[in-house]
Order: structure tokens, then sequence, then C-alpha cells
């Protein structure tokens, strides 16, 4: 719970700070790692969450949620995200508890 505050605090704290909405981008105007590495722990923290009937974004995370939709959203990540890599493939390894 303190990790998710934290997080969360840090994030609308930025936002506020550039006083503009949340982009697509967590690091300047084009896609980096950090944005992948970000996406792929939301995506599965999402997946993990609807398996345990968890609501993962509730009202403190609207930043992240919002991120998450923009990065998704982008013409550039559709492709794959709407392909069979990431509809049916697995998570994490097919012997995974979860995920797999």
């Amino acid at each position: 719970q303190h990790i998710k505050f934290q997080l969360h605090r840090n994030f609308k704290n930025d936002a506020k700070k550039q006083k503009r909405e949340v982009s697509a981008y967590l690091v300047g105007d084009s896609l980096t790692s950090p944005d992948f590495h970000l996406f792929e722990m939301l995506d599965q923290f999402e997946h993990l969450c609807k398996l345990k009937t968890v609501d993962l974004w509730g009202d403190q995370l609207v930043h992240l949620k919002q991120w998450k939709q923009n990065f998704s959203s982008l013409p550039e990540n559709m492709q794959y995200l709407e392909s069979q890599f990431h509809t049916e493939w697995p998570l994490n390894n097919p012997y995974a508890i979860f995920g797999s």
C-alpha cells in the first residue's frame, strides 16, 4: 500500500509541476525504455487484479491509469496490443500460477 501511494504521489506531483495533461511518454516526447517497462508492469498488475477481483486503479491512481490508456492508444503500440502476442500468449512462462 505504501509503494502504491508513493508511486501515485510522485506521478501526480510531476503532472502538476508540468501543468499539462498526462502524456503518453514518461520521459520527453518520444517512446523510451521506461515507458515499456512501466506499461508491462501495469498490464500484468491489471490482469492479476482482474483475476483476484480487486480494483487496481481506484480513485488514487487516476494519473497512472490515464498514462496507460494514452500509451496504449499510440498507433505504434496498438498493432502489438491488438495482436495474438498480447491477447493470447501468456504473460509469464506456461508453468506459472498467474498469467500462464
